[in-house]
């Protein structure tokens, strides 16, 4: 049974442009679709998808991780701080017409 997923992506067009501030200005990975099936939450399966990443990108020497969520998302929002991601702003997203602006994290791992 699939129990979660998370998708590992090299650089996002969307994050070019930031009301805000990154922190760093390095090659990141951004991590997309994060999800837990219905039935495990709150058994830290997110925050060991999110994990995972981490360590996979300091295997491939890359120190730093984006990720964005929807405004209203508030759990993955406690999640990415619980896992020490910092606020950074918000980004507005390409190819979306309507409900296109999210909350933009990041996070220096190795």
């Amino acid at each position: 049974t699939i129990i979660g997923m998370i998708a590992i992506c090299g650089h996002d067009e969307n994050y070019d442009d930031i009301n805000g501030k990154w922190l760093t200005n390095k090659p990141y990975l951004s991590l997309h679709r994060i999800a837990v099936k219905e039935g495990y939450h709150n058994q830290n399966i997110g925050s060991k998808l999110i994990r995972f990443a981490e360590d996979f990108a300091v295997l491939n020497h890359i120190y730093s991780i984006k990720v964005d969520t929807h405004k209203l998302n508030i759990p993955m929002q406690k999640i990415l701080t619980k896992n020490g991601y910092t606020y950074c702003g918000i980004i507005v997203l390409k190819r979306t017409k309507e409900d296109n602006l999210r909350v933009a994290y990041e996070k220096t791992v190795g």
